[in-house]
């Protein structure tokens, strides 16, 4: 839009002068082609759009009405209509500065990372995985992604001011299209420690003569389906352009204990690791899964029933159950979502992972 505010400054520019030195009353139609131009340009979109042409027509019109209240209208009008242009333009060059400098900052402040490191291994594909599953969890995924991955997109593409490293002098290096985001648009939101698991090594349970109904399957898997989506922290993703360039990425991990299902809590809930071992291991941690937080946690081999379980994972299934005398087990599958493949890179529908809980009556 810079070049049509040039023309539109030039028009201006040469109508003002031309008022000058042909019309009858200079200083009069002078002043309607500022005020006709301001009032035009300072409604609507024009004024975000035309910003210098809107400065330019105001300090003209000031100063041909000042000077000609002392009587050097005439004489005012031609000086005034190029410093009317140079200060508008000179507002618009010092926003340009102001935002590179804010730009670089931000770019320091959140650079683009590799996630290479984090993420060595791809995830091997996976037979008959749910796509009606995976179409509402990518659907949740998009609902909770916020504005801060398009923000942090902006300032990542070039979308901002760039003016004193262009070659050359004048249009050529004022190019500019929406400028740089807030930082308040690309600042993560605070999380806060992952919670304590109170019963991971205390199970207490009362007499199972004593339980209350089991859960059904679909809560089951609703209660797995809010774990994996408050897990991934979509909010945290940051921009992906791929997983050698990420800017803003938080890790993955739980920021509260997972739901109830019915009448039974979950008592305890350990990560089940496929990709960075030579053997699928479990995280063990009293603490919830976070990953920044697993790598140094202790782990351990995979439990009969667990072992069972991620077979069937293998083969498809979304979620393996059994009863026992320490409550319900059951292991869920964390599948590559869309919004995975980015990242963990594999196919969509890849088996990523498991979570293994353990479940207790709530009363």
């Amino acid at each position: 839009m810079l070049i049509a505010s040039l023309i539109l400054s030039g028009i201006l520019l040469l109508a003002v002068n031309v008022a000058a030195r042909y019309a009858e009353n200079p200083v009069g139609v002078a002043v309607g082609w500022a005020i006709s131009t301001f009032v035009l340009f300072g409604s609507g979109m024009c004024m975000v759009v035309f910003p210098p042409v809107l400065i330019q027509a105001g300090i003209l019109t000031v100063g041909v009405l000042v000077a000609a209240s002392f009587g050097n209208g005439v004489k005012a009008i031609r000086p005034l209509s190029i410093l009317s242009v140079l200060i508008a333009y000179g507002i618009l060059c010092l926003s340009f500065e102001k935002d590179r400098r804010e730009q670089e900052r931000l770019l320091t402040a959140y650079p683009m990372e590799s996630l290479e490191e984090r993420l060595p291994y791809q995830p091997q594909a996976s037979a008959g995985n749910s796509s009606v599953r995976l179409d509402r969890l990518e659907s949740l995924i998009d609902d909770d992604r916020s504005y801060r991955t398009h923000a942090l997109q902006r300032l990542h593409d070039g979308t901002v001011t760039r003016f004193v490293d262009r070659a050359g002098f004048g249009v050529g290096r004022m190019v500019r299209v929406p400028g740089v985001p807030a930082e308040t648009s690309v600042k993560p939101e605070p999380r806060e420690d992952s919670p304590q698991q109170p019963d991971y090594f205390r199970p207490t349970l009362p007499d199972p003569t004593r339980w209350p109904t089991r859960p059904t399957s679909s809560a089951l898997d609703g209660l797995h389906e809010k774990g994996i989506l408050d897990f991934v922290n979509p909010r945290g993703f940051g921009y992906v352009k791929d997983r050698r360039h990420v800017a803003g990425f938080q890790s993955h991990g739980f920021t509260r204990v997972p739901d109830s299902a019915g009448e039974w809590k979950v008592a305890s809930l350990d990560l089940v690791g496929l990709l960075r071992h030579d053997e699928p291991r479990v995280y063990v941690s009293a603490k919830l899964p976070r990953m920044d937080e697993l790598r140094e946690a202790p782990t351990r081999p995979l439990d009969p029933f667990e072992t069972t379980a991620l077979t069937a994972l293998r083969g498809g299934a979304d979620m393996h159950t059994t009863d026992g005398s320490d409550g319900i087990r059951f292991v869920g599958a964390i599948r590559s979502a869309r919004q995975c493949v980015d990242c963990h890179g594999g196919d969509r529908g890849a088996l990523l992972g498991a979570f293994s809980y353990r479940l207790v009556p709530g009363r």
